[in-house]
């Protein structure tokens, strides 16, 4: 995620990921496929949640449907502590919770 973090701001797909988030009506009058873009942001997230759930259910010797309850809350907290709309604020929110 920090990788993440560090790309979106200056690759083109990662601007056009924003622009399309932001101002989808601006971002097709620039040419941005706004549609295109929401899918390859809902991709992304899919396979951010899926590596995450390997990883949790490979410590956990199994995937039981609570294995994300306590991760789920804490991302939440992380994230409003944080700020919602500030990635490295999530993250700064989320080391504030150890």
């Amino acid at each position: 995620m920090l990788i993440a973090a560090a790309v979106f701001p200056i690759h083109q797909t990662g601007l056009q990921l924003r622009a399309s988030a932001l101002a989808p009506e601006v971002a097709r009058l620039l040419g941005v496929r706004v549609s295109r873009m929401l899918t390859i942001g809902w991709m992304f997230s899919a396979a951010s949640g899926a590596v995450a759930a390997v990883i949790i259910a490979s410590g956990n010797f199994g995937l039981y449907p609570t294995n994300m309850n306590g991760i789920f809350v804490a991302g939440f907290i992380a994230a409003v502590v944080g700020g919602l709309e500030s990635p490295l604020g999530a993250i700064a929110g989320g080391c504030s919770l150890d």
